[in-house]
C-alpha cells in the first residue's frame, strides 16, 4: 500500500510541477462546463419545473428565484442582474 502512495504522490507532483499542462487541463472542464450551460440550460429548467409540479414537499426547497424563467434562446446567457449567474 505504501508504494501506490508514493507512486501517486509522485505522479501529482510531476503534474502540477508542469503549470501549462495543468491550466489547459482546468480551461478544458470550464469549456465544457460553459457549453454545457449554454445549450442544455433550458432542459434543467423544464426537469426542475416539473418535478415541482410532482413532488409538493420539493417547491420548498426551491424557490422561484432560483430558477430563470427567461428564454432558452441563450439571449440572456443564464444572467441576471438580481441574482447574478444561474
Amino acid at each position: 500500500m505504501n508504494k501506490f502512495i508514493g507512486l501517486t504522490k509522485r505522479n501529482l507532483l510531476i503534474f502540477f510541477k508542469d503549470k501549462q499542462s495543468v491550466i489547459f487541463s482546468l480551461m478544458t472542464s470550464i469549456i465544457v462546463f460553459v457549453l454545457y450551460l449554454l445549450f442544455l440550460r433550458g432542459t434543467f429548467v423544464d426537469a426542475i419545473q416539473s418535478a415541482m409540479k410532482e413532488a409538493p414537499g420539493l417547491a420548498d426547497l426551491v424557490q422561484d428565484k432560483d430558477v430563470c424563467k427567461s428564454d432558452t434562446s441563450g439571449g440572456d446567457f443564464g444572467f441576471r442582474p438580481d441574482y447574478g449567474a444561474v
